[in-house]
């Protein structure tokens, strides 16, 4: 399924999270596509905000049931490449997420640099997010998310480059049943643009994983970001 958002709109923000949270289903493989970095920062800025109040209101929710039942809250993991792991956690911290610190602690909100995830060991994302898989599932907690940029695919250059990238992403099924996981395979617009029609066509798998592609103008201006 290919999913394009051309037109802008007050409302692409709010879309664009609801895909995140609603279109791609637990189990499944996707591919986000953005113009910038800024672009990226408000998109990954507002899910997470989003995501971790509704965490503070299960758990609050959860302490005052009469089950205590437990919070079904997500793991989120943000794996950047074209900045720090600080420079998301001061993004997330001055618009608008609180106790960002607080959520990395309790292993809500996982930032790891994606370079170092995938080198020395091109599956180590692969690793890295199967066992924040397994311990959503032994804490009950609803699954993972897991928000990747691609762009260490795209730091050498060279022939091997979609050779590795397409070898990595056909090793991610489009969907997984019983799958606790949402992937999103983040990538800069100006990387994704240097491949051809037929590697897009293969890392999409024939485009059975759905595709988000933004274009300039589909989020809001904002000056701070």
């Amino acid at each position: 399924m290919r999913i394009e958002s051309r037109n802008h709109s007050n409302n692409n923000e709010e879309s664009i999270i609801e895909w995140f949270d609603k279109e791609v289903d637990d189990g499944e493989n996707s591919i986000f596509v953005y113009p910038d970095l800024q672009a990226f920062r408000q998109i990954y800025t507002k899910y997470v905000k989003y995501q971790l109040a509704k965490t503070v209101e299960e758990v609050e929710d959860s302490a005052t049931s009469r089950n205590n039942k437990q919070s079904k809250s997500r793991i989120i993991l943000i794996a950047p490449f074209y900045e720090t792991v600080d420079s998301v956690k001061h993004h997330l911290s001055a618009f608008g997420a609180e106790n960002v610190q607080r959520h990395i602690d309790s292993g809500s909100l996982v930032i790891v640099d994606s370079f170092y995830s995938f080198l020395p060991d091109i599956n180590g994302m692969k690793k890295l997010i199967d066992s924040l898989s397994q311990r959503a599932r032994k804490e009950g907690r609803a699954g993972v998310t897991a928000i990747v940029d691609m762009g260490f695919f795209f730091l050498f250059g060279g022939d091997s480059k979609a050779t590795d990238l397409i070898s990595y992403e056909t090793s991610l099924a489009p969907k997984t049943q019983d799958g606790n996981v949402r992937g999103f395979s983040c990538y800069h617009a100006g990387n994704y643009n240097t491949l051809t029609d037929a590697d897009k066509e293969q890392i999409t798998q024939g485009h059975k994983k759905k595709l988000l592609e933004l274009t300039e103008g589909n989020v809001s201006d904002d000056d701070d970001m």
